[in-house]
This record gives structure tokens, C-alpha cells and sequence, in this order.
């Protein structure tokens, strides 16, 4: 299964925004009411944590080569004639 290299870049982005978010790199005074801010910054932390997992899940499956745990498969060429 592979995707779209693209996707990746976008998804990849969204979840930078959401770790800056949740970490504190964009400050959100006086962009959304106090009381809110808590909340956002949660919801943040917990859409970067499922976003990196899933970006990382889709790198391993749209590999083209075995990762570091799986042994190689035997590419041999079969013998053709006698």
C-alpha cells in the first residue's frame, strides 16, 4: 500500500501546528478567550499524539524495502533450463 507523498506533507505539517499548539510555541492570548485556551492546548496535545501515530504508521506501510526488524526476502533468480 503506498500514498500519496503529498498527503504525507500536508498531514505532516497539520500535526507540527498541533505540537506548537500543544506546547506552547504559538501562544494563544488574544487569539481565543482565556477560557478556552486550556481546552484548545488538550485537544492539541491529543490530535499530535494520534496525528504523529498515524503518520508514522502510513511511513511503514508505503515502504518499499523491509524495516529494520523484518529480515529481507530471498531474492534469488530461479534456474531457467537444463
Amino acid at each position: 500500500m503506498k500514498f500519496d507523498p503529498r498527503m504525507s506533507f500536508w498531514f505532516g505539517v497539520l500535526t507540527s501546528i498541533l505540537i506548537a499548539v500543544a506546547g506552547g510555541t504559538i501562544k494563544l492570548t488574544n487569539l481565543v478567550p482565556m477560557d478556552w485556551q486550556p481546552t484548545i492546548i488538550a485537544w492539541a496535545a491529543l490530535f499530535a499524539f494520534v496525528n504523529n501515530t498515524i503518520l508514522t504508521a502510513l511511513h511503514g506501510f508505503s515502504s518499499s524495502s523491509p524495516g529494520p526488524l523484518v529480515t529481507p526476502p530471498d531474492v534469488t533468480a530461479p534456474k531457467v533450463g537444463p
